[in-house]
């Protein structure tokens, strides 16, 4: 007998139990092959091929821009956030409106951070978590870019070009150039014939005040003639066709 309880009692039954694996039907499995025709293949497998390249795509941007800034990450979360993006159209609406480093400092500021009072605030803080503005800061100063012209003593322009990939890097980079004094102009896919041009020859020009040139990638050189003794570049990113 089985107590559970004081108030109920199991009989117990000592006998052979019953195997029920017979009464199962042994699971059978098959892998089923589909052959199709090479242009058939390239039509069923293209929204896949589109889904990968669209992500691949945003999640390397981003990282573009965590790498490049901190700063820049965080204002990319906040535009995002509120169904915005970063991109060329939305950057030329922000050149269009003069949005540069106090706009950028205001959108980025943690809690209880103070705004700006003085020129120097917004761009010690877009600088932070920047290493690739750190790097073109340091060639700034090495190539005596701040300095009066010297061409005897340099045998140079004393300028300076940026190769940058992503445009919300080269936007952000000028506003903080432009924050430090620095004239600094993004030439990029979207410019005209004739702005390009004109930027060109305006760089080209020793005495000008034009001194930093930020250049994307995907906008090509065909037509562009730099001037020989503008010969100091930096690569800030990697074209992703690399």
């Amino acid at each position: 007998m089985i107590r559970r309880s004081s108030a109920s009692i199991l009989p117990r039954i000592d006998e052979e139990g019953e195997l029920l694996a017979p009464l199962f039907t042994k699971p059978r499995r098959r892998t089923a092959v589909v052959e199709r025709e090479p242009d058939e293949e390239w039509n069923t497998s293209y929204p896949a091929r589109m889904v990968l390249t669209i992500f691949r795509t945003m999640l390397k941007r981003e990282l573009g821009m965590c790498n490049f800034s901190t700063v820049l990450a965080r204002l990319n979360a906040k535009i995002v956030r509120t169904r915005g993006n970063t991109h060329v159209a939305t950057l030329q609406i922000w050149r269009d409106d003069g949005r540069e480093a106090e706009w950028i400092h205001m959108m980025t500021r943690g809690p209880g951070e103070p705004r700006a009072t003085t020129a120097s605030e917004p761009a010690y803080a877009l600088v932070k978590g920047g290493p690739s503005i750190h790097l073109v800061l340091r060639e700034i100063l090495n190539g005596k870019v701040l300095e009066a012209l010297d061409w005897d003593r340099y045998k140079r322009h004393q300028k300076l070009m940026i190769g940058e990939q992503t445009p919300a890097n080269a936007w952000y980079l000028c506003a903080v150039l432009r924050c430090l004094g620095i004239d600094a102009r993004v030439m990029h896919s979207g410019s005209s014939n004739k702005a390009r041009g004109d930027i060109v020859r305006l760089f080209n020009k020793p005495k000008s005040t034009f001194k930093c040139l930020i250049m994307m990638f995907d906008m090509g050189g065909t037509g562009l003639n730099i001037h020989h003794a503008n010969d100091r570049v930096v690569i800030t990113s990697i074209a992703r066709s690399r």
